[in-house]
């Protein structure tokens, strides 16, 4: 989806770019109280790692792939250690997860909507769906 979507709106670069910057606007709202530091944290620290990544739905994918056998290792971790240090540290890695997943769901959408073909056993989120038409500004004829 490097190229200028149907409806003309936004390249891939520009679309991620606009998704970190309103992510990140959110997530400084919705996560002000001291007890969520872990997940504000965890999510600018998501979108950052979403600057540092081509602006293709296949590399979020392998980010993502990778973010969540580390997830399952910690999910272990925890069951023999049940800190509350250790939970907000999967907690902080899982809301970094979500930021790029959410991201990747978006880019999904822009494939799509671009003509190319779904990858096998994949579907839309109607989320994603509602955000990507929000931004690129497609009407409903």
């Amino acid at each position: 989806m490097g190229r200028k979507s149907p409806e003309g709106g936004f390249m891939a670069v520009e679309l991620v770019d606009r998704l970190i910057e309103d992510g990140i606007a959110e997530v400084k709202e919705d996560y002000r109280d001291e007890d969520m530091r872990h997940k504000l944290e965890g999510a600018l620290e998501g979108f950052e790692l979403a600057r540092s990544l081509p602006a293709t739905y296949e590399d979020f994918d392998w980010v993502v792939t990778g973010r969540e056998e580390a997830e399952r290792q910690m999910r272990h971790q925890l069951h023999d250690s049940r800190t509350e240090e250790s939970q907000k540290e999967y907690w902080k890695h899982r809301w970094a997860s979500l930021q790029l997943e959410y991201i990747r769901n978006i880019l999904l959408v822009g494939k799509w909507a671009s003509g190319e073909p779904l990858p096998p056993d994949t579907t839309l989120s109607s989320r994603a769906v509602m955000r990507y038409a929000a931004i690129v500004g497609v009407k409903e004829k």
